[in-house]
């Protein structure tokens, strides 16, 4: 099960074309850091915030198609039209992204992105209609199409000039890691018991990070927390 992803060692035949290959820009002495740069409390978090939700946004490409054999839909072709129908809503909404960023902050929309994302987990837990577990997946592509826009805006706001490289490349680590592990941390769940209780539990889970979230992080000022 878990063999496509040795996939991800592929990149290992990268490292030596970038060492030799790409080429270091010129360094502003003025704007270099004195010592060696170590990301925030607020940026640790934020990464995490990224790794967590990859981490659950990727049970749907890789645990949909067996939650539908659980509930009797054998045809691959119904198992494409739930993951297709999670893409194209978030799509639309990470189309949208510059207009809810107007309204919402980078914290008030990790809360939307856990209360809805839990809203169509949980929906996909319980139902035995595929027609519903559309609907699930629709209500977790709006909720999940801000999750990257909304991580890498927040990360460059924090951020100087002279570390966005370091930020922006433990991003990238963060969002592969979340994916990589996801079936991995979610296997436990799903062999003690049915794959739509793993998707419960990731729902319990999603409820109670926006809480806290928003119980904390949202209606505190920045400087207040860290």
């Amino acid at each position: 099960m878990g063999y496509p992803f040795l996939i991800y060692l592929l990149a290992l035949t990268v490292i030596p074309l970038a060492l030799t290959s790409l080429p270091e820009p010129n360094k502003n002495e003025r704007e270099a850091p004195t010592n060696k740069y170590r990301p925030t409390a607020r940026q640790y978090m934020i990464f995490g915030l990224a790794f967590i939700g990859m981490l659950l946004f990727y049970m749907v490409p890789v645990q949909i198609p067996f939650l539908l054999r659980e509930m009797g839909v054998e045809r691959n072709a119904l198992s494409g039209v739930a993951i297709a129908t999670t893409t194209l809503f978030g799509v639309f909404t990470s189309s949208r992204y510059s207009k809810i960023l107007q309204r919402l902050t980078f914290a008030q929309i990790y809360v939307f992105i856990f209360t809805f994302g839990g809203i169509g987990y949980g929906l996909a837990a319980i139902t035995e209609s595929y027609a519903l577990l559309i609907a699930a997946m629709a209500i977790t592509g709006l909720a999940f199409g801000t999750l990257m826009p909304n991580t890498n805006m927040w990360l460059i706001s924090e951020s100087k000039p002279f570390n966005r490289g370091r930020i922006i490349g433990i991003l990238t680590l963060s969002f592969f890691s979340g994916q990589f592990f996801s079936p991995i941390v979610l296997r436990p769940i799903a062999l003690s018991g049915r794959l739509s209780t793993a998707f419960g539990v990731a729902a319990v889970f999603m409820f109670v990070l926006a809480a806290v979230l928003q119980l904390t992080y949202v209606r505190k000022t920045p400087t207040d927390l860290f």
